[in-house]
């Protein structure tokens, strides 16, 4: 679980109810306050049950209001403050610096947020699968065609495919015995969740990577790894989230790739005396 409560509650809180919402906004305003009160007087300050605020405590990954109130009062991270957006004012190295620092940020509240048991998880299921699937459409295309430009070095089977009917028929094909990796920074892509309901059908694990822990598409995988990410003026959230995502699929490739190490390194071999070839 995150260090930095407030990202771990932004993000949650696209898919929260009007009630959680309300205990959110609360939180975010006066984390200070909050991290000294008990759950009565949490319950008093937004007038609404202890048991709704213990489940949404729950509900953002904590095992009780206790754990929640450990993490309040845990500091939060000041680098937003030191390089909080872009201006035309700025001179081209301060500009620099400025996107560095939201990509170093993105890519350590990210970090913070995984989890040893995730990880696990998720390696298990590219180990024992025949073979992966690749699925993203946009931006998060991008990600997944990197994804499959990665594991295609190593021993595991790859599929991906660029048209989304494609995809459709690529998903309808794969079985329990494979596995697929679905990103999408929203998760609530409706193209993305039809894949995901031909997936399920067909009873295949999935991996995926998004940044709302709540959406429709986490709910759906098997495990699923949090991006965080921030929008800016001039980026959005989801071009944002690209570098986290990135970082997401390096772990999964570099994990998978100490596993079998022998196998993945026999292909890793054959891939680069091929490609040499092609050089003058």
């Amino acid at each position: 679980m995150a260090n930095d409560i407030q990202h771990t509650i932004t993000t949650f809180y696209q898919d929260l109810s009007p009630s959680e919402k309300k205990i959110a906004d609360y939180l975010m305003q006066h984390q200070e306050r909050a991290a000294k009160s008990s759950i009565q007087d949490l319950s008093q300050a937004v007038d609404l049950s202890t048991a709704t605020i213990s489940r949404f405590a729950k509900r953002l990954g904590y095992q009780s209001f206790p754990e929640l109130k450990i993490a309040l009062s845990m500091p939060t991270s000041d680098t937003k403050e030191l390089f909080s957006d872009l201006s035309r004012q700025d001179d081209s190295l301060t500009l620099a610096k400025k996107v560095f620092a939201a990509n170093i940020r993105s890519l350590e509240d990210t970090e913070n947020f995984l989890e040893q048991s995730q990880l696990d998880a998720a390696l298990t299921i590219l180990t024992q699968a025949k073979q992966a699937a690749f699925f993203g459409l946009g931006g998060s295309q991008v990600v997944a065609l990197d994804a499959f430009h990665k594991f295609i070095r190593t021993s595991l089977p790859c599929e991906f495919q660029n048209d989304y009917h494609m995809q459709l028929m690529l998903a309808s094909k794969l079985t329990a015995n494979d596995c697929a990796i679905v990103i999408s920074h929203t998760g609530r892509n409706q193209e993305i969740l039809h894949l995901c309901e031909l997936l399920e059908k067909n009873q295949v694990p999935i991996i995926c990577i998004t940044s709302y822990a709540a959406s429709p598409l986490a709910q759906a995988a098997k495990v699923a790894l949090i991006a965080f990410a921030e929008e800016t003026a001039y980026r959005s959230e989801a071009m944002s989230a690209m570098q986290a995502q990135f970082s997401l699929i390096d772990c999964l490739f570099m994990l998978y790739s100490v596993t079998n190490y022998e196998a993945n390194s026999r292909v890793r071999q054959q891939i680069r005396d091929a490609i040499k070839e092609t050089r003058i």
